[in-house]
């Protein structure tokens, strides 16, 4: 049988002592606790203080009817209780609610103890559809912001893509124009004014990609508290009077983290605490531990982003006891633009939330208004790996610069701006194509004949990597780099998988394209004059 406790309060609403008693005897003898009220004013007395999980109520007290209680306080589950067998007084209290109707006659006390374990079954499984139904509400409300939020992060790619793709093709114009102008020329200080602004535009689709969860992360294996030292200089400096108060944790396992990135997610959660502290002076502390995700207090909080992993993970902690925030708030929290403080202030949590997914990081806060807040950020122990192999290198001796160059990429602007740059800027011979398809039937063409091969990942009709894992089946000595706009880590692991020689970043410099070919390459001297 399910109760609702382990041992069920019970309390007794009856004006006759005698019969009470005996009832008192019935409740304890079955391991049950009793409380007893002889009139409707004690049963609201002891109401507004405690909850019984069940209410045996006498339909007529001196005071008032079991009608007028209820019409005056919202009763736990309560059977009724009365010694006339008047069907309209059952049908009303039923009405009213109750679990069962018990007539006080010769069998009241042997069929007492029935009708109150069946009321706390149906409590105990009430309770339970409660618990279920709300998880279940709970988990259809994570899955509908966790598709929103994929959608949302899914869109801030693509378009970080494509911008990169466009800031490629400018910086790609604004350097060759530099270097087509003498140092002290007219306009160089136009010029480096707009890679300025474009740097700074970069740096907004990086932190897109950042929200996407696709972003660059360079992932290290180190101590989360040792991390925590180096970052705390740039915590102290945030705007704010709240000190900070660090509570490193013994033995704890190593971690695989971005130390940048990291930060950056510890500095806007700092940022956020001071503000909702104010000027009040106090102290935020963040602490490292081993927590297991599904232990303690996990139920109190709500998982903005569940740990991805079971068992015990690395954990910071930064609490505050500043305002803490509304149900209706926190949902919003981790959206884009979104600010309790000034409007549309940029990608902010958001971005961080993109950054721990893209650790395989769990986010779980507690927070209401009045009680400040609690995040907790769960990181999976590192995992022993083997050292990365390191990137490919190929020798130049003997010259490789009389072979050509294969652009391949579907952007015209990016074609028109580095094809002019290898050939004119470098002297190499280029052949371009514009997908994976077209790549592939000029390989076939030329083959032998090129070298290098810059590729772009993302085209129509055939992606990069599929079109070097076919032009590798022609010739396995075939090299290539590979470029694109999403992140260098996810970037370099599709290199790495297919073989290609390196992977480029877009937007990159036009003095890194040139490192990198001319490091496969050699110079076209060794083998090349200029066309």
């Amino acid at each position: 049988m399910t109760l609702p406790a382990e041992k069920p309060l019970i309390l007794l609403v009856e004006d006759d002592h005698g019969l009470a008693e005996l009832v008192r005897e019935e409740v304890l003898l079955h391991g049950w606790d009793y409380l007893h009220a002889a009139t409707g004013r004690q049963a609201l007395e002891i109401l507004s203080a405690q909850r019984p999980d069940l209410v045996l109520l006498d339909f007529s007290l001196p005071d008032m009817t079991a009608s007028q209680l209820l019409d005056q306080a919202e009763l736990p589950p309560f059977i009724v209780t009365t010694g006339s067998g008047d069907e309209r007084i059952a049908v009303e209290m039923m009405k009213k609610g109750a679990l069962d109707y018990l007539v006080k006659d010769i069998h009241f006390l042997g069929a007492l103890p029935g009708a109150v374990e069946r009321a706390l079954h149906t409590i105990g499984m009430e309770r339970k559809l409660a618990e279920t139904q709300a998880r279940l509400r709970a988990a259809d409300e994570y899955l509908r912001n966790a598709q929103k939020m994929e959608s949302l992060g899914r869109m801030a790619g693509g378009i970080a893509h494509d911008f990169n793709n466009l800031f490629q093709a400018l910086q790609g114009n604004l350097e060759s124009s530099l270097r087509k102008l003498p140092a002290g020329g007219a306009g160089r200080t136009d010029l480096e004014r707009a890679l300025k602004v474009l740097g700074k535009a970069t740096s907004l689709a990086h932190r897109m990609l950042d929200f996407s969860g696709k972003g660059f992360r360079r992932a290290e294996v180190l101590d989360l508290n040792h991390m925590l030292d180096e970052c705390l200089a740039t915590l102290r400096e945030l705007p704010g009077a709240a000190d900070l108060r660090v509570v490193p944790g013994a033995d704890l396992p190593p971690v695989s983290v971005d130390p940048d990135q990291l930060c950056q997610v510890l500095t806007g959660l700092v940022a956020n605490a001071r503000e909702a502290l104010g000027a009040d002076g106090t102290p935020i502390v963040i602490s490292t531990g081993i927590v297991d995700p599904l232990a303690g207090d996990a139920k109190d909080g709500a998982w903005i982003q569940p740990a991805a992993t079971a068992g015990p993970m690395v954990c910071v902690t930064i609490e505050d006891k500043g305002a803490g925030m509304t149900k209706e708030v926190l949902e919003r929290a981790f959206d884009p633009f979104f600010s309790t403080h000034r409007p549309g202030r940029g990608l902010g949590l958001s971005a961080a939330l993109g950054i721990l997914k893209a650790h395989g990081a769990g986010l779980w806060v507690r927070t209401a208004p009045g009680q400040g807040t609690t995040i907790r950020l769960l990181f999976p122990p590192a995992a022993d790996q083997a050292p990365e192999p390191e990137p490919a290198t190929v020798a130049v001796a003997g010259g490789a610069g009389h072979l050509a160059l294969m652009l391949v990429d579907d952007d015209e602007d990016l074609q028109e701006t580095l094809g002019e740059f290898l050939r004119e800027g470098l002297g190499y011979r280029v052949f371009q194509a514009r997908d994976g398809v077209e790549a592939v039937d000029v390989f076939r063409k030329e083959q032998g004949g090129i070298g290098l091969i810059l590729m772009d990942a993302t085209m129509p009709r055939m992606t990069g990597p599929d079109a070097f894992k076919i032009i590798r089946e022609m010739d396995p000595g075939a090299r290539a780099i590979l470029c694109s706009g999403f992140s260098e880590e996810a970037g370099a692991r599709v290199a790495r998988e297919a073989g290609f020689l390196e992977f480029l970043k877009k937007p990159f410099s036009l003095r890194t394209l040139q490192e990198h070919i001319v490091r496969v390459m050699g110079t076209p001297s060794e083998g090349l004059g200029k066309p």
